[in-house]
């Protein structure tokens, strides 16, 4: 290496020397550049090791903050969705006191409410939820419909599509159909009642369905009467509803029967009536009626 380096220190080759010379002295002069000071292999490490080591990446954290934002946002889905955005329900009722009352409801149907009855009903639910509530007497010439038309009472529970009926729940319940079929349910019993049948509530739930004899039920709102044959104790309590009068008797008269028949007949006329069926007499005091008599052979 000695004699190699002394070669080369005569001096710079000259233009006659030969390529190859000429590439040895360029080579060795790069070499000498890089050893003229010691190699600090730790620091050169820790450089390299700089550069080569994986940048943090960013991409786990966003995934993070991502998943917390869906939870967040799922949450108020959820929460929002089970309030009650709805409007508060429109509870309409109606209350017919000293005379009768005709309601029309949404789904065209209608009621005719008795004297001193009430009726309940969620106005903006119709026509998709016909459902009322019912206090008392009423007539319903109900509309036809997919949806069931359906009564309730502290006594049971009336459904019809379509029909006409007259319906009381003063004492129990006790529905006559007009037209078409009518449901009745109570919790322990439940009968289907067709058009000219009579359905009463009696004790423990159970429902009795019979022919109806006549049409007086709907004397209250008809005026319309036929008795044949019928007990002054039966035939009284129709007359006072639908003339709202108190009519009183003898014990000797009280169970006498008579044959008549009122239409929209004054209530002196009724009065007069009776009283010669019945060879009675009658005294008339404003709302309060009185008959007395001998009795009936």
């Amino acid at each position: 290496m000695s004699n190699w380096i002394q070669k080369y220190n005569q001096g710079a080759p000259s233009k006659t020397q030969n390529s190859g010379e000429q590439d040895d002295f360029d080579l060795f002069f790069e070499m000498s550049e890089f050893d003229q000071e010691p190699v600090d292999v730790d620091a050169a490490w820790t450089r390299v090791h700089a550069k080569l080591a994986p940048q943090r990446s960013v991409t786990p954290m966003l995934l993070r903050i991502a998943a917390i934002l869906v939870v967040i946002f799922g949450l108020g889905y959820v929460i929002t969705q089970n309030i009650d955005t709805k409007a508060p329900a429109t509870i309409s009722e109606v209350i017919a006191l000293d005379k009768l009352q005709e309601v029309i409801l949404p789904d065209g149907s209608v009621v005719t409410l008795s004297k001193n009855s009430q009726i309940q009903y969620e106005e903006s639910g119709f026509p998709e939820r016909r459902a009322i509530n019912l206090k008392g007497e009423a007539h319903f010439n109900v509309s036809k419909g997919s949806v069931p038309f359906i009564i309730s009472s502290t006594s049971g529970k009336v459904t019809v599509l379509g029909t006409s009926f007259n319906l009381n729940t003063r004492k129990g319940l006790q529905l006559l159909v007009t037209s078409g079929t009518v449901r009745v349910e109570t919790q322990q019993d439940k009968r289907m009642v067709y058009k000219g049948q009579l359905a009463s509530v009696q004790n423990q739930g159970t429902i009795q369905v019979v022919t109806a004899p006549n049409n007086n039920a709907l004397g209250w709102k008809t005026g319309q009467f036929k008795f044949e044959n019928e007990p002054l104790d039966q035939v009284l309590p129709l007359l006072e509803r639908y003339y709202q009068v108190k009519i009183s008797t003898s014990k000797s008269i009280r169970q006498c029967k008579i044959t008549a028949e009122f239409d929209e007949t004054p209530l002196e006329n009724v009065v007069d009536i009776i009283s010669t069926i019945l060879n009675a007499k009658s005294h008339i005091s404003g709302d309060n009626i009185k008959f007395s008599g001998k009795g009936c052979n």
